[in-house]
């Protein structure tokens, strides 16, 4: 008896271990992953910075090490991950092919999906700045159960099947169309804003939420009330006044039968959408002007993600009680006004117009070529005069202007 109780003792145990090895992980509610993945010793630093989210990636190659700053995007790149080619042929890459298979971020290591790959470009803002020079899109986030924390500068890219999920139902379901050459689930919510139903990307790379022009038409002209901007500004400024753009603010805007309160839409041209994704019913994007002060719970493998406030307000580049235009950046890395919006100041208009270029506000230099630079020092309060530095024609003169409110009411834009 002795004998067989020894000699059935390392059975019971390898037993054990093989059926302990093989049990799924518990499913616990999207809470307690949201924690255990965002605040959990795998989170990665965040930066959150006018409007957008960043990391910081340690990248090396045959001729050195660089820490490059890359744009967090859902609704970015098919291939998952993006280069400035500049920068790889200072790492001493060839090809995309051969950039690195693991994201060194914040002292962790970040192995890169066996599906996603590397694409080489010239990455330029179309404002002319040089915010960044990479991009993580959803040809990577698609491989992860992603948690996104601005509030705290979280960010964590974790395995689904270590972190199964207990549905509350609670969660907003996605539409996950793949497109692209590797098959990337790009996330879209169903909508409604003033009555009108819309598919919207969940665009964690966009400052500010969009919609189509027909959408923006149809919504306005239910709701006459609402505050209509002509020519962007601040952060929603996204496109460097290449042509003329409304915002709209909305009062309420409704995701799976949850209200998400309060949304700026920018204009877009009809069918931007269903052109860049071959998705017929969408027609429009939500973004950080929502989701910025939102902790994010992305479940590609369940198809839904949950959103809890983060407490962090949002960044003072995307006020619209500002001094407000459209600005692009030369070579001398200084904004150039392109448009001027409506809804400002009447000393705004009289004394400012597009070429000005703005050297500096209240005394302080707005030209290292970042836009969240400037449009913080062009917002402020109701009525706060600001004194800018511009050059026109190659003279430089200082002018004051005062800043507003620009949806505040006033003849509607057209």
């Amino acid at each position: 008896m002795r004998i067989a109780a020894f000699s059935t003792l390392p059975l019971a145990l390898t037993l054990c271990v093989a059926v302990c090895a093989a049990t799924p992980a518990r499913a616990a509610s999207p809470t307690d992953v949201a924690a255990t993945v965002c605040d959990g010793k795998g989170a990665l630093p965040l930066e959150v910075v006018g409007s957008r989210h960043f990391v910081a990636v340690e990248l090396k190659g045959p001729k050195g090490t660089e820490t490059v700053r890359f744009h967090v995007d859902s609704g970015g790149n098919t291939f998952g991950l993006l280069l400035d080619e500049a920068v790889m042929k200072r790492l001493g890459f060839a090809k995309a092919e051969a950039l690195p298979r693991t994201l060194r971020i914040g002292g962790r290591e970040l192995a890169v999906p066996r599906a996603t790959k590397w694409l080489a470009m010239k990455y330029a803002d179309p404002r002319g700045e040089q915010l960044a020079s990479g991009q993580i899109g959803a040809g990577f986030f698609g491989h992860f159960l992603v948690c996104i924390d601005p509030g705290k500068g979280h960010i964590a890219f974790a395995r689904p099947e270590a972190h199964p999920i207990d549905d509350d139902g609670r969660g907003l379901a996605l539409e996950l169309p793949r497109l692209g050459p590797t098959k990337a689930p790009y996330p879209f919510v169903h909508a409604e804003v003033g009555g009108q139903k819309v598919l919207l990307l969940f665009d964690t790379g966009a400052t500010t939420s969009m919609l189509e022009r027909k959408y923006l038409d149809a919504i306005h002209g239910a709701h006459a009330d609402w505050p209509l901007v002509r020519n962007a500004a601040g952060d929603a400024d996204m496109l460097g006044g290449r042509f003329p753009e409304r915002l709209l603010r909305v009062p309420s805007l409704t995701v799976g039968g949850r209200d998400l309160g309060a949304a700026l839409f920018v204009e877009r041209p009809d069918d931007t959408w269903p052109k860049m994704f071959g998705v017929d019913e969408a027609h429009g994007a939500l973004a950080n002007d929502v989701l910025g002060s939102q902790r994010m719970l992305i479940d590609y493998k369940g198809a839904h993600v949950w959103l809890w406030p983060s407490g962090r307000a949002p960044d003072a580049s995307a006020s619209l009680t500002r001094v407000g235009v459209g600005l692009r950046y030369g070579a001398d890395k200084c904004p150039e006004v392109r448009l001027v919006s409506s809804g400002n100041a009447p000393d705004v208009a009289a004394r400012l117009q597009p070429g000005d270029v703005i050297l500096a506000v209240d005394g302080k230099s707005v030209c290292d070529g970042l836009h969240h630079t400037a449009a913080t020092a062009l917002a402020g309060k109701e009525g706060q005069p600001k004194q800018l530095r511009i050059r026109r024609a190659g003279a430089t003169s200082d002018v004051t202007v005062t800043v507003r409110d620009l949806t505040r009411p006033t003849t509607a834009a057209p």
